[in-house]
């Protein structure tokens, strides 16, 4: 079998990426993956861990909120009472 013809004066061996080069290639790869899949993970949780957090703080506003006005609404019936006795008996 010939060899193969030569491409601008260089052996054609030179044009050819070698296995070495793909198993070199394919290690780095390996190498790289695990810390790309952790650089995901740890990615998702931190999303996960800010969502949950802004829905926690969302929460706790809303219950403030329903507290202010629970107060403002005992607070209004005790005003009125006070003005007008005869709701002191639904009291």
């Amino acid at each position: 079998m010939a060899s193969p013809p030569a491409l601008h004066g260089r052996p054609r061996s030179l044009y050819r990426p070698s296995r070495t080069i793909f198993r070199s290639i394919a290690r780095l790869q390996a190498l790289l993956d695990p810390t790309a899949e952790a650089m995901e993970a740890s990615a998702a949780y931190l999303t996960l861990r800010y969502r949950l957090e802004v829905s926690l703080e969302e929460e706790e506003e809303e219950e403030e909120e329903e507290e202010e006005e629970t107060k403002g609404f005992w607070l209004f019936i005790l005003l009125r009472a006070r003005r007008n006795p005869r709701m002191n008996l639904y009291l």
